[in-house]
């Protein structure tokens, strides 16, 4: 399926929205026009046949009138050339209308252009009649009833040609084909037969004799009115059945007609055909048979009449369904335009809150709530959008909390770790001072073996130097005392450092413990971003199955398909960010790993020294009471020379083990220095970090 609509789904990618709705508006709208022109163009085509009808009924119309004059032309001829000379004076005058009525139909062929391909059999028609009008009054009888019944059997076949050059034979309506039927074919025969017998009958009974032939001809004639008057009435009765309002306006008039066909045929058959004389006078029957005529003539006229109505009316039927097809076409047009481009506007809008509104969140503002004012499945993205930004914002505010934090304890470890290097460099002051004293003492003490190897030249000299050495030694108790201080206050800074180093260390594991949250915040976004890609999938697959109504359906599950991958995408950005994060907060936990490692040598190192001290301490004093005693006993010294000789000797060992100590501190000093400023650095790029993780937090507003 998804291979079916590949081809499409590519198509749609590469179009904007606009071209988008473009393109299915054009696609609705070509087959509606196609069908619609087709339409239109089918009811403009029965629009032209109805009027090409409406033409041919003028034309059969005004041959009507030659054909109704010819027949009394051929009657009022019969009784002249019988012998009624009265009679001329209706033939003049059935002449002149006539010729009116041939001239008419010239006028129609120069206005229409001959519409109707009369032309040459029009032209033989008026040069038959122009030949009977002009010698009409050297004609015989019968040569003058066959040349009208040519005549008029030649407006018979115009008829016809008109009818089907018009196409009235072919009206798709059945009453109105059956009432053609009635009006073009049936009727004029009956009143063709009728005309024979008027003509016949009036020069039979103005004669007063009838030949065999004549009988014969008019039994032919009376049986084909009969057979035409049956089929006239078979059809008039399909009209009737088709059409009530017709029946209404025919019926009386069409019975009176048929009634007067059947008492006409029943005159014939009793007065001439069967009779053995003669009773009805020429001028009589002339007269019934007229009236019989001219009463099926106002059928025929009245059948004319509605036919010219009807055929009217369908034209105007016509004309107005094209108007409203036209407009109902234009109606749908717009309305579907209107409905197009509401949607590509409503979409559009969608898709620029969206947009702001994602764009307001790269730029770090999570307290905007984001709301689209749309009931579709757009309203998901909305959901999935505001439960985003809120995991964000719970993110972003314990990030900016544990930064504070992390921020607040570096700074206090920069101001200990300032302290403890202050500390540290006034220890090593110390410690070179009390080395310093170490050496004067073990000078002093290599003077005072050369002064007990000179003891015999001079004990007052000895007694002098004891109380120097004795004034010394008080000065080193009190630089060992100080020294014993120092160190002392350097094991509580030691301490100290240590507790921060702990704390720190503590901090910078929470932070990584909450960049793991994050990541874990993180993953469900991924989750929900993957979630709403599913969605959209599963929102293009239902909008396929719907086929041509799910289109517009199946682009916007695309739309929400490339927000949900934008979101992913976003997601896998934070991602890689608190990826950093967390590999800058390892580095640090590493970092403050290595320091408790430095600080807890330092502390070792401090605690060594501080033992050193004590041990440097207890000897001076201990030199100190022995000098004192040395002092107290200076006139005794030369009894115990020897016992001072070696006292001297051990303090000069001890001042030299001192002063060895003392170096040892000093060195173990500057390291501890050398590590505290490492310390040192290793803070201020933590905190530097720290403060590039503030502004990165600070970019969102919460």
């Amino acid at each position: 399926m998804n291979q079916l609509f590949k081809p499409v789904v590519s198509l749609m990618n590469r179009l904007t929205f606009t071209w988008k709705f473009a393109l299915i508006f054009l696609l609705f709208f070509l087959p509606l026009s196609v069908f619609t022109l087709v339409f239109i163009n089918q009811l403009h085509e029965r629009t032209q046949l109805s009027a090409q009808e409406k033409v041919g009924l003028e034309y059969y119309q005004e041959v009507r009138h030659i054909i109704q004059n010819a027949q009394r032309h051929r009657g009022t001829a019969a009784l002249y050339l019988g012998g009624e000379t009265t009679a001329l004076g209706n033939l003049v005058e059935l002449q002149e209308d006539i010729d009116g009525f041939i001239d008419r139909i010239d006028q129609q062929n120069a206005s229409y252009g001959n519409p109707l391909s009369l032309g040459e059999e029009w032209q033989l028609q008026k040069n038959n009649w122009y030949f009977i009008r002009d010698n009409i009054e050297n004609l015989e009888l019968a040569e003058s009833f066959e040349l009208h019944t040519e005549f008029v059997s030649g407006l018979l076949q115009l008829n016809a040609h008109i009818s089907e050059n018009a196409e009235l034979v072919l009206d798709p309506e059945l009453h109105v084909f059956h009432l053609v039927d009635i009006t073009i074919n049936e009727l004029p025969i009956v009143l063709e037969y009728m005309g024979q017998t008027r003509g016949i009958g009036s020069g039979i009974l103005a004669r007063g004799n009838m030949t065999e032939e004549e009988r014969r001809q008019l039994i032919f004639l009376t049986e084909g009115i009969e057979s035409s008057l049956q089929n006239s009435q078979r059809a008039m009765a399909m009209v009737f059945a088709n059409n009530e309002e017709i029946r209404s306006e025919l019926e009386a008039l069409n019975n009176q007609a048929f009634g007067s066909i059947d008492i006409l045929a029943t005159t014939i058959h009793e007065e001439m055909i069967t009779a053995s004389e003669f009773q009805l006078e020429g001028e009589a029957y002339y007269e019934l048979a007229t009236t019989t005529i001219d009463q099926v003539y106002e059928l025929l006229d009245r059948n004319i009449l509605l036919l010219e109505n009807t055929i009217e009316e369908r034209i105007e039927d016509y004309t107005f369904t094209q108007y409203v097809v036209i407009a109902i076409l234009l109606l749908v047009v717009l309305l579907l335009l209107y409905l197009f481009i509401g949607f590509s506007k409503a979409i559009h809008h969608t898709i620029k809150e969206l947009n702001e509104a994602t764009n307001i969140m790269a730029n770090g503002d999570l307290t905007q709530v984001i709301t689209i004012d749309a009931k579709d499945e757009t309203k998901s993205i909305e959901q999935s959008l505001n439960e985003m930004r809120q995991s964000f914002q719970t993110m972003i505010m314990k990030s900016k909390d544990v930064t504070d934090s992390v921020t607040q304890s570096t700074h206090f470890l920069n101001e200990q770790s300032d302290e403890m290097a202050a500390a540290n460099e006034q220890m090593a002051q110390a410690i070179k001072e009390v080395a310093s004293g170490s050496e004067t003492q073990l000078i002093s003490a290599r003077e005072t073996a050369n002064v007990m190897e000179e003891m015999s030249l001079g004990i007052q000299k000895v007694a002098e130097t004891s109380s120097t050495v004795a004034e010394r030694s008080l000065e080193t108790a009190k630089d060992s005392e100080r020294g014993n201080q120092s160190i002392e206050k350097a094991v509580k800074q030691m301490d100290l450092i240590n507790s921060v180093v702990q704390e720190f260390s503590e901090v910078i594991n929470s932070l990584g413990e909450k960049s793991k949250e994050i990541g874990q915040i993180n993953a469900t976004i991924s989750s929900i971003s993957s979630q709403t890609n599913l969605l959209a999938l599963n929102a293009a697959i239902e909008a396929s199955r719907a086929g041509e109504h799910g289109r517009g359906f199946a682009v916007v599950a695309q739309e929400v398909r490339k927000l949900s991958e934008e979101s992913k995408r976003a997601a896998q950005q934070i991602e890689r960010i608190i990826s950093q994060l967390r590999e800058e907060t390892e580095r640090s936990v590493f970092s403050m790993d290595e320091v408790k490692s430095e600080v807890q040598v330092g502390l070792n190192d401090v605690n060594m020294a501080g033992e050193t001290f004590k041990n440097i301490f207890l000897s001076v004093q201990f030199i100190s009471e022995q000098i004192q005693e040395l002092s107290a006993v200076s006139e005794e010294m030369s009894a115990g020379s020897e016992e001072v000789a070696a006292t001297v000797e051990e303090m000069a060992t001890i001042s030299s083990h001192t002063s060895n100590s003392t170096k040892d501190v000093a060195a173990t000093s500057q390291d501890q220095l050398k590590k505290m400023e490492e310390l040192t650095d290793s803070i201020t790029s933590l905190n530097q970090q720290t403060i590039e993780l503030m502004e990165q937090i600070n970019r969102f507003k919460v």
